[in-house]
């Protein structure tokens, strides 16, 4: 199954494309802010971002991984990304998102997981 497009007031979350290896490289992967909370470290290299892509590229039709864009309505910019996926090792599903540093404390995450969590219970 291919991630779907889920929408909430401010925000679209939708499926990686190639195409936004820098907008991604931009937001957070260079930002250790963000990265202190991950389980990945900053870079100022954009290569780990287009691994990034391609690693969620190669993961769209995976049904244990559903990892989407999250893109604020009001100006199409790419400000994170939010995941449910299915882990293995614990047999559990788990969640994860990050989000660029600028867009804190405006509880796009909270929306956007929101809208995540009733997509997973309804499949």
């Amino acid at each position: 199954m291919i991630t779907p497009k889920l929408e909430t007031d401010r925000l679209l979350l939708r499926e990686i494309h190639s195409d936004d290896t820098e907008a991604i490289f931009n937001c957070w992967m260079q930002d250790e802010n963000v990265s202190k909370y991950m389980c990945w470290k900053a870079s100022d290299d954009i290569n780990e971002a287009k691994g990034f892509v391609e690693f969620e590229l190669g993961n769209l039709e995976n049904d244990k991984w559903n990892r989407w864009i999250i893109v604020l309505k009001s100006t199409n910019e790419i400000i994170g990304t939010c995941l449910i996926f299915f882990n293995d090792d614990e047999r559990h599903w788990d969640i994860s998102y990050n989000l660029g540093k600028k867009f804190w404390s405006n509880g796009y995450i909270t929306e956007a997981m929101r809208e995540v969590i009733k997509f997973a219970v309804e499949i």
